[in-house]
């Protein structure tokens, strides 16, 4: 077939093609990450607790949550094993690769990154394997290095971050995010608490 495009209608038509990089792309469609802007907390949310409450490979395999929201902040507290921190066979870490990538298949944990793509700032702490972890992400990257703290007999995951409000506004009360939660995680039998401290 004869090729009829001049070598100025290519470039044109080249010049529509954006690149995104990193979490970009996350950003640039939230409605298909996280849903309509009026309810985008509580979408973003579900899908955290339903890391949490899932028994896969990063999975954290909780009955309980607790979701605080603050001043410009939200914390989700929740129990079960514990964020995994050690390398995995391809020497990532868990964590670290969970908040930070876009992640395909059945992991429970590809969800994470969403937290860190619509988010000024996230601080994650792992109960795990005796001690306690941490580690922060800005920029969709981490700010510095996973860190190992005082020792702990406790297991579970905290998650605080500060939404965009760009992407994510904040509720005006707590009393429709329980509602909602609660409704998602009912059959679950995991328990979710909503505090507002504001």
């Amino acid at each position: 077939m004869a090729d009829n495009m001049s070598d100025g209608d290519r470039a044109s038509g080249l010049d529509g093609i954006v690149v995104l990089e990193g979490l970009d792309a996350v950003r640039h469609r939230p409605n298909m990450y996280i849903g309509p802007s009026d309810d985008r907390l509580g979408s973003l949310l579900a899908l955290v607790l339903g890391w949490a409450v899932s028994d896969d490979v990063w999975g954290g395999r909780a009955d309980h949550g607790t979701v605080t929201l603050g001043d410009g902040w939200v914390r989700v507290d929740v129990n079960g094993c514990g964020f995994p921190v050690a390398p995995d066979r391809w020497r990532r870490v868990p964590l670290t690769y969970a908040f930070t990538s876009l992640m395909t298949g059945n992991n429970s944990a590809g969800v994470l990154c969403l937290v860190t793509a619509f988010s000024h700032r996230v601080e994650v702490e792992s109960r795990r394997d005796g001690f306690v972890w941490r580690q922060a992400f800005e920029n969709d990257v981490a700010a510095g290095p996973l860190v190992r703290g005082d020792e702990t007999s406790q297991t579970g995951t905290t998650i605080t971050f500060w939404p965009n409000e760009e992407f994510i506004p904040m509720p005006a009360d707590r009393v429709q995010l329980q509602k909602l939660l609660t409704d998602t995680f009912r059959q679950s039998g995991m328990i979710v608490e909503v505090m507002d401290e504001r």
